[in-house]
């Protein structure tokens, strides 16, 4: 099974360790033994130093895998199964997919 590594920056919406498990749980489950890691990194745009300002109400959330399939349907469908996994456990809504990197961005209204 993939080492599955999940970073967050989010100080008010702390991510739980069942959100954590499950979300591991959805990486292996994609991943099988063909990768031997993936990170998963969710960011709000408050709380960090890029594109960052604490002056306005909104911020953005950063959601993007490493350790991929160089295959970009592949990628695209775990994309999109991650993406699924923080609408539906995290709240965060599905804006876009950017493919070379799998950077998964998505905006959202903090306040």
């Amino acid at each position: 099974m993939p080492l599955c590594i999940f970073h967050t920056n989010m100080s008010a919406d702390r991510v739980s360790d069942e959100v954590h498990s499950k979300l591991s749980k959805i990486i292996s489950e994609m991943t099988g033994s063909n990768e031997t890691s993936i990170t998963v990194e969710l960011r709000t745009g408050k709380k960090m130093c890029r594109a960052a300002n604490p002056d306005v109400d909104w911020g953005f959330f950063e959601l993007h895998a490493i350790g991929v399939s160089e295959d970009p349907d592949l990628n695209r469908e775990r994309a999109g199964k991650i993406l699924t996994f923080a609408e539906t456990e995290i709240g965060l809504p599905q804006t876009r997919i950017l493919d070379p990197c799998l950077l998964l961005t998505t905006s959202h209204k903090t306040s």
